[in-house]
């Protein structure tokens, strides 16, 4: 009898927690809906930048990092005719954080310039509040190029506020999902000292965001 109590008890318990699990997953799933929902109605023209491509991520990549469709936007400055592509996911913190471009290049058999570093920009969200946005920087060489390199920058972020995390499976646990951003743009060594088309793109680029995700919460 008490062998029998105590099955019921195991199958009890067993049976609660797999429907507190599923219910948390369909409401995280709603929640990434709602925030995929919300990418989609980042302006296309701002500024000096304009919308002028959209490319889809490949289903490979959204079954990979588990996640919505998404794309890839590409943006021209109207003035200098300068090119940036700009993609923003919206899924589990662990999973998107570890998809870093050091990590998928490397595969591609492209090295690094330089080690990464931390460029940060000052944002005024829409309520007056001033935050700084952290994202990491790095160079790859354009292969079969010379002179020429793929220049990315990447970050997680709640919409509002962007972090260049060591580890955002650990530093950014907190979160139940993330946003992960990463612009692009093909540069020329040739080009002047201190030229950064993509930090000028994302200046411009994360006040816009931030209006669009004013008020929402990822918790």
């Amino acid at each position: 009898m008490r062998i029998l109590f105590g099955l019921i008890i195991v199958v009890g318990l067993t049976l609660v927690t797999s429907f507190s699990m599923s219910r948390y997953q369909v409401d995280l799933d709603a929640k990434i809906t709602k925030y995929t929902d919300l990418v989609r109605k980042i302006p296309e023209k701002f500024g000096d930048w304009e919308r002028v491509g959209t490319e889809k991520i490949p289903d490979y990549a959204v079954i990979e990092l588990r996640i919505k469709d998404s794309e890839y936007w590409l943006y021209e400055n109207t003035k200098t005719k300068a090119l940036v592509s700009v993609s923003i996911l919206v899924g589990a913190t662990g999973r998107l954080g570890v998809h870093t471009p050091e990590i998928c290049l490397s595969g591609d058999n492209k090295v690094a310039r330089e080690n990464r570093i931390e460029a940060t920009f000052k944002t005024v969200l829409p309520n007056g509040q001033e935050v700084n946005n952290a994202f990491w920087r790095v160079a790859f060489d354009e292969t079969g190029q010379p002179g020429v390199k793929r220049l990315f920058y990447y970050a997680m972020g709640t919409g509002s506020v962007w972090y260049a995390a060591n580890d955002p499976r650990y530093d950014l646990a907190r979160y139940p999902f993330m946003l992960k951003m990463q612009a692009e743009s093909i540069m020329l060594d040739s080009e002047k000292e201190g030229e950064d088309t993509v930090y000028e793109f994302l200046a411009a680029f994360l006040p816009e965001i931030a209006k669009v995700f004013d008020g929402t919460n990822l918790d």
